[in-house]
């Protein structure tokens, strides 16, 4: 007697079938539904917010926390000297411990530690010219002579600071604080800070001030009218060049005349270049040959270039090409100006 079974096999068959199909289904859908339609991004981006923007007032809040917390002038030499010479002392203990000194290096980095807690000595007075001459340079016995030359070296370093109460806060970030001090001065009528206030005026550095080539060029020729040689010469640039001022060639050649007549190297040689080529001025060679003389002398030459203006080290500079060209008279004259030459001093 037969009876009819189903087959378990087929019944598997088919339930794999159904899921794989399930799963399949699943995942086109998840997938197409995520894919945005045309035009969606472009939507989401016009509807985000705008970048926010920082005014000024918050951007002059922010760099006046910053200046608040720059290290004074040393502070980072020694704190550097310090660490440099702990890591060395770590280093020789270490090596002594290899080679079986523990007890000296023990009582030895005791003594140290004590020394570290106590207060530094103070720096030792400079030595005289003559026993620096008599006696070669010793090296530091000790660590604690090694940390002591160092703040000496640091001493030394800070004396020769500025002075200049604007200098010294732009120097340590203080950039709004030093430029008003600088514009009260210079409207008290101090040539020096008007020349300062007119160089950053001009520059216009990033974080610092916004340049505004008008006013620094007012600030400037109020300083170049003090008789400052440095805002000499860069009243010749900007009148040379149209920046801030009408371009004149005969204005800047007399703004370099007075400061190359006060030692300005960089102005000798601006001007031995205008006196040379006839440029806003009446061309004179052997008053150009003693101004390139007197440049050249102060280490301001111009660089060795080619006819095509390329640098060649074996090219002659300005001062040799006018020299080649000139009557060996009118050389040694030129010579003798410039060795009785005497800047003025205001």
């Amino acid at each position: 007697m037969s009876v009819s079974m189903r087959d378990p096999s087929r019944t598997l068959l088919f339930g794999g079938v159904a899921f794989a199909a399930a799963l399949a289904g699943a995942g086109f859908y998840l997938f197409f539904a995520n894919v945005p339609e045309r035009g969606a991004a472009a939507q989401q981006m016009a509807s985000a917010a705008p970048p926010q923007k920082i005014d000024s007032a918050e951007i002059n809040r922010m760099i006046q926390e910053r200046n608040a917390y720059a290290p004074k002038p040393g502070e980072g030499a020694l704190r550097n000297a310090k660490a440099e010479m702990m890591r060395a002392r770590d280093e020789k203990a270490s090596a002594e411990l290899a080679a079986g000194m523990v007890a000296d290096v023990s009582v030895e980095a005791d003594a140290r530690r004590m020394a570290e807690v106590a207060p530094l000595p103070p720096p030792a007075p400079a030595p005289a010219a003559a026993a620096d001459m008599a006696a070669p340079a010793m090296a530091p016995a000790t660590e604690d002579e090694a940390y002591t030359a160092i703040r000496n070296r640091v001493a030394q370093s800070e004396a020769s600071e500025p002075k200049e109460e604007g200098e010294r806060m732009f120097r340590n970030g203080l950039y709004p604080e030093a430029l008003a001090y600088w514009r009260q001065k210079a409207e008290a009528g101090d040539g020096w800070a008007a020349y300062r206030l007119g160089v950053e005026l001009l520059d216009g550095k990033p974080n610092v001030v916004t340049r505004d080539v008008v006013e620094g060029a007012k600030y400037m020729l109020q300083a170049a009218k003090s008789n400052e040689p440095k805002a000499q010469f860069e009243m010749g640039s900007l009148y040379e060049y149209g920046t801030g001022v009408p371009a004149d060639l005969a204005t800047a050649s007399e703004w370099y005349r007075k400061a190359a007549e006060r030692g300005l190297p960089q102005a000798q040689y601006n001007y031995a270049t205008m006196l040379e080529s006839g440029d806003g001025v009446l061309a004179d060679p052997v008053e150009a040959l003693m101004y390139y003389t007197l440049a050249s002398e102060q280490g301001f030459a111009s660089p060795p270039v080619d006819q095509m203006g390329r640098v060649d080290h074996n090219a002659p500079t300005a001062l040799d090409h006018l020299r080649v060209t000139m009557d060996p008279k009118e050389v040694r004259e030129a010579e003798e100006r410039a060795a009785a030459f005497d800047p003025i001093q205001d």
